[in-house]
């Protein structure tokens, strides 16, 4: 079976972070990264009964804190300043 990026939200902030990364304007990467972002709810695989799954959670979950900081930085116009999301 072959998922598309819209039909798992995993495949979905991967493809967001990658057009993001591609992106024509600063605005147009804070606006995908936004979305990458706004994806997750909660810890990763949190309501996923898999051990297996559950092994890579550490890897989701630093996926995760890059791309928040990332759209953090754009959000602060690449000045390292504190900045509350």
């Amino acid at each position: 079976m072959r998922l598309g990026p819209d039909r798992l939200d995993l495949l979905e902030f991967r493809h967001l972070l990658g057009r993001a990364g591609r992106a024509d304007s600063p605005e147009q990467e804070a606006a995908l990264l936004h979305k990458a972002v706004a994806l997750w709810r909660g810890a990763a695989c949190s309501d996923v009964a898999s051990e297996i799954l559950h092994q890579d959670v550490a890897v989701l979950e630093e996926e995760r804190r890059r791309a928040v900081e990332r759209r953090m930085l754009k959000a602060c116009g690449g000045r390292q300043v504190l900045c509350l999301p």
